[in-house]
């Protein structure tokens, strides 16, 4: 089984915090260059919030 496949993998504090924020829980690891990772459980639900929160960034960033 191919857990990456099975879990969506963020550098980003603030998208992570965002998603929590949402509803959708994290776990933190460090990766082999001991930076902070945020692990998310991947689900329908969850891919679509977060293809949905990717798009108004992308829409709120080129509005200014």
């Amino acid at each position: 089984m191919d857990y990456r496949n099975n879990y969506y993998s963020t550098n980003n504090k603030y998208l992570a915090y965002t998603l929590s924020f949402l509803g959708f829980k994290f776990m933190k690891f460090t990766d082999e260059n001991d930076k902070l990772v945020y692990s998310f459980k991947r689900t329908p639900e969850f891919q679509k919030i977060c293809d949905e929160v990717h798009k108004m960034k992308k829409e709120n960033y080129f509005n200014d």
